[in-house]
């Protein structure tokens, strides 16, 4: 699926590898305190399926200024983690381009991080030149991460945003935002039925 100009294809199995294996882990891995260092391993449990669904707008509409979007499904399964614990999750992103005039990019980066990106989270997003394009996840209770490539990610703490998700980066701008709009836990019906 396409996206905006010069931002790469929308891939529908690395979309659901971020959102239903890697950040989850990562969110989980950054809620443990007693791990201090910053540079963290992470190892992508579970499995997850998806899917895209483009949403269009009318004529009329766009004359308003809605804009079409991309809407992500995804339903985690992490049973083969411990099955005991029910963490299967379904989950919605919205997923759109990042405003690439001034001012509209100011307004989006605002809405997505009041405070704006620190200066080392960008240190860390331009640390490799040869890898175009990186991934600044939004991980929620104020912590962000940059993707190092691998199964590393460098944790960025006291860096307030409202949502979570993942922003796609491509030189010094992001270019496009996948966004968590909806995060509820998949219920078993044969959990519930008597034996």
């Amino acid at each position: 699926m396409s996206g905006a100009p010069g931002v790469p294809d929308l891939d529908v199995a690395e979309l659901i590898h971020v959102h239903g294996r890697r950040l989850p882990n990562l969110m989980r891995n950054a809620s443990h305190r007693v791990i201090k260092r910053d540079v963290r391993a992470v190892t992508d449990h579970g499995s997850a399926t998806g899917s895209l669904h483009r949403i269009g707008v009318s004529e009329q509409e766009q004359a308003r200024g809605a804009m079409g979007w991309t809407r992500l499904c995804v339903d985690t399964d992490q049973t083969d983690r411990l099955p005991v614990l029910s963490e299967d999750h379904h989950l919605d992103v919205v997923i759109a381009s990042v405003g690439q005039e001034p001012g509209e990019y100011a307004a989006d980066m605002a809405g997505l991080l009041p405070q704006g990106i620190p200066a080392e989270a960008w240190q860390a997003l331009t640390a490799d030149p040869p890898r175009p394009v990186m991934r600044l996840h939004l991980l929620g209770q104020d912590r962000i991460g940059v993707d190092a490539g691998g199964d590393t990610h460098t944790l960025f703490r006291n860096v307030p945003h409202t949502v979570r998700g993942s922003l796609l980066v491509m030189g010094s701008r992001v270019r496009r935002a996948e966004l968590w709009l909806a995060d509820r836990a998949n219920i078993d019906i044969l959990e519930w039925l008597p034996v």
